[in-house]
């Protein structure tokens, strides 16, 4: 991640099974306010690889549809 040039994008896909909730106040730059359920270890992982490599957990950016 570190050898792609600032100016491209980058996606990082998979099923991490990381839960980030909802502190967007302490994770601003890292994930939204609409982050769901407790942290886990494996989201504890991804915050802070995100947080390193200026990256941002995106399905916490928007709202969810409810699947009741």
């Amino acid at each position: 991640m570190e050898t792609v040039p600032y100016k491209h994008k980058l996606f990082v896909l998979g099923d991490f099974n990381a839960r980030v909730r909802r502190d967007y106040k302490v994770w601003s730059k890292v994930i939204g306010r609409h982050g769901i359920g407790s942290e886990n270890a494996n989201g504890s992982m991804l915050l802070d690889l995100c947080a390193k490599h200026n990256m941002v957990v995106t399905n916490t950016m928007f709202r969810q549809a409810n699947k009741y």
